[in-house]
């Protein structure tokens, strides 16, 4: 399936995680990797335009928490987890990547949730169970670089978005401690199961190009939904949200595509009600795509979203032989456009 766009939006803050593959445990707890994790961390952000807030590098993830530039931040991770793992690689004599897939990215309400992220960043070793409160200054994260200059850490955005010192952070988080000890803002299994279910939804629905994760108030929600022309809807606790940015659909093949679920007596192009003419629907996807691409001169990728269907299902589609009943209503269709 064609991987969804993201919405980036420069100067908003991103809680980003990255998880080994398969959970295995392929960052050491010890140097060198630990020197490794930040020649790799330090690179990658010369070439970027973002500035880190912080950062935690666990055994068998890492979470950053930046704010985001003009630049993509893709290439920024691409650039920090590739040179990670050729250091990886060679050390446990492996290939490949050693992410489990595309890194996790939410969007953070700077205001209502900002430093609730901020505090499960560093608290991290205290949640695995390799630190005790008192050493919260662990190592492995970015909590010994607020006193002082030189560290990876942007402090002067630090102190910009939490209004303190950059030395007093610590000091500024710690009564969201517990709260980050008990549970895990936007990345619990009751909001990642929520999340699947909306990206599920509302694949179905079709139309869409892009889609980001928030955690925020209705007001943060609304402002940036506005601001990125995007919808958005709740998917879990605790201002757990995806934004979501409809594809463009011109309004002749708008008035195409409904004229062929008109024809063959559909509502819209799911199968949501059990019960559902599987093979009219089928007839109708396949005039559909053909009508797009050949007709309107729509890109493939474009038009599988269109009509709500993957990128191996739409060349499946379009690869079938024309049957006489697709042919006549593809002629019908095309008739009654003009």
């Amino acid at each position: 399936m064609e991987m969804q766009q993201r919405i980036h939006v420069p100067g908003q803050v991103y809680h980003l995680v990255s998880r080994c593959t398969r959970s295995l445990y392929l960052i050491q707890q010890a140097d060198p990797d630990r020197t490794i994790f930040r020649a790799c961390l330090r690179r990658a952000l010369e070439s970027a335009d973002m500035s880190l807030l912080a950062y935690a590098a666990m055994s068998n993830h890492i979470h950053l928490l930046v704010r985001a530039g003009e630049k993509p931040m893709g290439e920024f991770m691409k650039s920090f987890l590739c040179a990670l793992a050729f250091f990886v690689n060679q050390r446990l004599h492996m290939r490949g990547g050693i992410t489990a897939g595309r890194y996790y990215s939410v969007m953070v309400d700077q205001e209502a949730y900002l430093s609730l992220v901020m505090a499960y960043v560093l608290a991290n070793p205290l949640r695995a169970g390799v630190a005790t409160l008192e050493g919260l200054q662990s190592p492995w994260t970015s909590s010994l670089e607020y006193a002082r200059k030189g560290g990876l850490v942007d402090l002067q955005a630090v102190e910009e978005l939490f209004a303190c010192k950059p030395a007093d952070i610590l000091s500024f988080i710690e009564p969201h401690i517990p709260a980050v000890l008990t549970r895990r803002p936007g990345w619990s299994s009751a909001d990642v199961a929520a999340l699947g279910l909306a990206k599920e939804e509302l694949g179905r629905q079709g139309r869409y190009k892009a889609l980001q994760p928030a955690l925020g108030t209705r007001t943060f929600l609304n402002k940036v939904a506005r601001k990125v022309d995007a919808g958005w809807q709740h998917v879990g606790a605790d201002g757990m949200a995806v934004l979501f940015r409809r594809a463009e659909v011109s309004l002749s093949a708008s008035l195409f595509l409904e004229k062929v679920l008109r024809q063959e007596g559909l509502a819209d192009w799911s199968l949501r009600r059990r019960g559902r003419p599987v093979a009219a629907l089928s007839r109708a996807r396949k005039v559909a795509l053909h009508g797009l691409v050949y007709w309107k001169n729509y890109r493939r990728a474009e038009a599988f979203r269109a009509v709500g269907v993957s990128s191996s299902a739409g060349y499946a589609l379009m690869q079938k032989a024309w049957c006489g009943a697709s042919r006549n209503l593809l002629e019908r269709v095309a008739r009654d456009a003009r």
